[in-house]
């Protein structure tokens, strides 16, 4: 197991949350921050494992 770092970013850019967790593969962090993503209170998340980062998602749709 590697420790994961789930980043959700707000509508200006900034971490509005973060959280920890353990996961087997990248693939099982990220199904996690897709899950935990509500992007009516952001756009986006990052999953970062120590210094690496695994993925970056932003929704920009309906931007002005």
């Amino acid at each position: 197991m590697a420790l994961y770092t789930i980043n959700l970013i707000s509508h200006h850019g900034t971490v509005r949350d973060a959280d920890e967790l353990d996961c087997d593969t990248d693939e099982e962090a990220v199904a996690f921050a897709e899950d935990f993503h509500v992007p009516a209170f952001g756009e986006g998340y990052d999953v970062w494992q120590q210094q690496r980062l695994v993925r970056r998602h932003r929704e920009r749709a309906g931007r002005a």
